[in-house]
């Protein structure tokens, strides 16, 4: 098999290419999957998902409501980080597939009726997704307006990446704000944030939740790493300042359906968000604010701004997350430096292989071990299942009898007596329990697909 079939030929690589080497190997983010029903690469599966998500945090419509009926029938339903991670709507659709046999006369089921109304009235649409772009298109531009005098560049997304990289440079005026700029570096390396403001070189990026979240503090960081590349012969400083366009939380009261108050923040959350079922109990509305945005992650400790974060290589004790060191510089807080995603992305042949899914960087077989779950941008999991589903249709998903099996299989008995789970051996099993696979079905057979998978 030739190895040009099994690379991705993208003509343009974005801030999700940079997350997936920062998240997984980076066999995942340049190889085409190669049976002929697999979908076409991994990043057109990784921006499809992406959206569908944002989508499903567009408002907080009902938010209280399905909490509320979460925290009194379905709790148990749910694990802890379920509970702290995931949206309402997503928490609201894993409570329908774990109760789709629940009987008519079980004493949840009228609340499951009730938190399944809730769910499809206040799930977005893709015209309520359009209308809030055009909300939030509309308050920045009044603002920019009305306050610094701006005028207002539209850039055309329907025209190909060249010709909107070309506009841009062209509208890069100083009384003007560029909506929906485009810069291209390298040739293939593309950034898209909301807007660009070119009198006081500020970055914006818009979000559909009102809770930010670390993996928006990574695309700043992406975003003004390639600005400051492509203007660095136009502006002293590309980028001085990052903002994002944010959706105000407010209380149910104050909510308004179909409308949204925006605000502009310099901050972004870099810890888990705590649950709105718990959150409420504990902090003020201001307080809760604060937190969503990432202003106060504890109590009495502000984070530093966002552009401070990007200066400083997303370095700080604030920021809870595991990477790999770099030898280079031990003090990086990712494993994937950008300027060795630009050597990936210019020739993706020479450094990507199939054999990189099995193997570490020094060629070595690679064992479980508790850092395999680590996924700091939780990029994995929103495009885990339809993967599966496609390479193996009739496998079973995270079928924990099978790995415990398997488990057996390695180290069953020692001097024929039971010997309880290593630390090891646990890792399998959580790594199974949180969608783990066999990916090659010759593997499968040999009993030896279970060995790595960079995912969690």
């Amino acid at each position: 098999m030739k190895k040009e079939n099994q690379v991705n030929n993208k003509k343009y690589y974005n801030w999700k290419t940079f997350a997936i080497l920062n998240s997984a190997r980076p066999y995942y983010a340049f190889n085409n999957i190669l049976e002929e029903n697999m979908i076409d690469t991994i990043n057109d599966i990784v921006l499809e998902k992406d959206q569908e998500f944002d989508r499903n945090l567009l408002v907080d419509f009902g938010f209280e409501k399905i909490n509320n009926l979460i925290e009194k029938n379905f709790k148990d339903l749910l694990t802890q980080q379920e509970l702290e991670e995931l949206s309402e709507y997503e928490k609201a659709s894993l409570i329908k597939k774990r109760t789709k046999n629940l009987s008519y006369d079980d004493k949840n089921f009228a609340a499951l009726q009730e938190l399944l109304s809730i769910d499809n009235v206040f799930r977005p649409s893709s015209s309520m997704l359009e209308e809030l772009e055009k909300q939030a298109e509309d308050f920045v531009t009044d603002y920019y307006k009305k306050e610094k005098n701006r005028n207002i560049v539209f850039i055309n997304k329907k025209v190909n990446k060249e010709l909107q990289a070309k506009q841009t440079l062209e509208s890069l005026n100083k009384k003007n704000l560029i909506i929906n700029p485009t810069f291209i570096i390298n040739e293939n390396i593309v950034s898209s944030p909301y807007f660009y403001d070119c009198e006081e070189n500020v970055l914006g990026i818009l979000l559909y939740s009102s809770s930010t979240k670390f993996k928006h503090l990574f695309r700043s960081y992406y975003d003004t790493k390639v600005i400051r590349d492509a203007l660095k012969n136009i502006f002293d400083e590309p980028v001085s300042k990052i903002v994002l366009i944010v959706p105000k939380y407010e209380d149910k009261k104050d909510v308004k359906r179909g409308k949204l108050n925006f605000l502009f923040s310099e901050y972004c959350r870099t810890s888990k968000t705590p649950s709105q079922s718990t959150t409420k109990e504990k902090y003020s509305q201001k307080e809760i604010i604060e937190r969503k945005l990432g202003i106060v992650e504890s109590k009495n400790k502000r984070n530093p701004v966002i552009i401070k974060y990007v200066d400083g290589g997303l370095t700080s004790e604030n920021i809870k997350f595991k990477f790999d060191k770099l030898p280079d510089n031990k003090q990086l807080g990712y494993r994937c430096s950008f300027n060795k995603f630009l050597a990936y992305c210019k020739d993706p042949f020479s450094f990507i292989e199939v054999r990189e899914l099995f193997k570490d960087q020094r060629g070595n077989d690679l064992d479980i071990n508790l850092d395999d779950f680590e996924d700091p941008l939780n990029l994995a999991l929103p495009f885990f299942n339809d993967l599966i589903a496609k390479k193996i249709p009739n496998y079973k998903i995270s079928l924990k009898s099978v790995a415990k099996l398997k488990v057996r299989q390695v180290n069953p008995y020692v001097n024929d007596e039971y010997k309880p789970l290593d630390l090891k051996e646990k890792a399998f099993l959580a790594f199974y329990e949180r969608k783990a696979i066999l990916w090659d079905e010759e593997r499968i057979k040999n009993n030896e697909g279970w060995k790595k998978i960079k995912w969690p």
